[in-house]
């Protein structure tokens, strides 16, 4: 395989990983709303948009929740 050939393929893997840990993320969030799971999740978010800074996609509006709650 060629390097022009790996590096589309390693930036689609990286892209499906972001997906997959954006929809973990979300799920939890969609089955709770107890303050202390979510202080939880806030970290995991932004672990998450510091490993994936170039995945702009939030479809559940995860940024608003858990960005906007950060009291």
């Amino acid at each position: 395989m060629s390097d022009t050939q790996a590096a589309p393929n390693d930036q689609s893997q990286h892209l499906r990983e972001a997906r997959h840990e954006y929809n973990n993320i979300a799920a939890i969030v969609s089955l709770t709303r107890s303050p202390a799971v979510l202080v939880q999740v806030r970290k995991l978010w932004d672990e998450f948009r510091q490993k994936y800074p170039d995945f702009t996609e939030d479809p559940d509006g995860l940024a608003e929740i858990l960005d906007g709650e950060n009291s």
